[in-house]
């Protein structure tokens, strides 16, 4: 049997740090209690700057917080397992570029590890690994505060997560799943769980687990891609150097190009907007590290590049959208500039090298 130690997991803060979870992850859980017709400053005490800060992907809250927002959420609504709605809610984006990465893994087994290794990007609440054990398999969800009764919400959304990402990955409506354990009690209303989680329930269990056959988790997933999961790999190594460090303006300002350049153009007032800052402010920050906008915007479209690039499902007019470009003749002549050859060639390239 395959125990957690050993694997290699990242899960908790570092010692002396508060436990923190990513803007991504917390916007999930609050847009699943707006769902549910929560008013939209329902949370603005709990969430410091409102929901409008969970725009932000520069920016972590309390651990804490997604705990309390989806209690009163259940205050507000009489809904029994807002967990569940938020588990139900999570999809690649909530879990950043550890998301996209998580679609494009060989097969559940592997997904799970990789998120193992990264789950500090996006929460610190608790770990989740494999145990394996002949024919049957255990994916355990462990949280880091033993509270089992204050760590429903979140507990409940790791198991309705898990169950709806598996789905979702192996494009599949009926999952192999035997049961699903959870410590806390059993609530009076098991309505929303047994909509959501079609399967034997196990309440004030010993912990929180998906009981599954083994050969579930070896599946292949139809949208694998090995180079993907490499090159995400290479940049989430990156972001976790970076997690318990104060970022720059630079950093701070590339994360943020990259986070809306799919809603068109990532313009410096858009960006310093999306911030919390002036744009003067933004730019002269930006020049006091030798930098410029420009610079970062470039850097960051070339960024997001290389994933398209691996991506060969994509159109150019796709990723030239993608990227922030409203005309498509502006991403040919940086194409080239970075490339030293236009997409055609690029591609036409590629093919003969194929």
């Amino acid at each position: 049997m395959d125990t957690a130690d050993d694997r290699p997991i990242s899960g908790g803060p570092r010692q002396g740090m508060v436990p923190t979870i990513s803007s991504a992850y917390l916007k999930s859980a609050v847009e699943a209690c707006f769902n549910c017709h929560c008013a939209k400053n329902a949370f603005d005490d709990l969430i410091p700057g409102g929901a409008a800060a969970l725009d932000n992907p520069t920016t972590r809250f309390p651990a804490n917080t997604l705990n309390e927002v989806l209690f009163r959420a259940e205050h507000l609504t009489g809904i029994t397992g807002m967990g569940i709605r938020f588990g139900m809610n999570i999809r690649p984006p909530t879990l950043m570029e550890i998301g996209y990465a998580l679609i494009s893994c060989q097969n559940l087994a592997d997904m799970i590890a990789f998120n193992a290794k990264y789950q500090r990007l996006t929460q610190q609440i608790a770990r989740g690994y494999l145990e394996e054990d002949g024919d049957t398999s255990y994916l355990v969800w462990e949280p880091f505060d033993d509270d089992a009764e204050y760590q429903r919400p979140v507990t409940e959304g790791s198991m309705a997560g898990y169950s709806a990402f598996g789905r979702w990955v192996l494009w599949t409506a009926n999952l192999q799943v035997r049961e699903i354990h959870m410590r806390h009690k059993a609530p009076d209303d098991l309505s929303t769980y047994e909509a959501a989680l079609p399967y034997k329930l196990v309440f004030e269990a010993d912990r929180n687990q998906v009981v599954a056959p083994t050969e579930l988790f070896y599946e292949p997933l139809p949208g694998a891609n090995r180079d993907l999961v490499d090159l995400f790999a290479q940049r989430l190594d990156r972001a976790l150097a970076l997690l318990d460090q104060p970022l720059s303006f630079r950093d701070r300002t590339f994360y943020g190009i990259q986070s809306i350049m799919r809603e068109g153009s990532p313009t410096l007032p858009r960006v310093a907007k999306l911030l919390g800052t002036a744009e003067r402010t933004l730019r002269r920050r930006l020049a006091d590290e030798d930098s410029s906008f420009r610079d970062i915007l470039e850097a960051a479209r070339r960024d997001a590049l290389e994933i398209y690039l691996s991506d060969e499902k994509r159109t150019w007019a796709e990723i030239a959208i993608l990227l922030g470009y409203s005309d498509q003749s502006a991403f040919i002549r940086a194409f080239k500039s970075w490339y030293d050859v236009t997409p055609r060639e690029y591609l036409g390239a590629r093919r003969d090298k194929g």
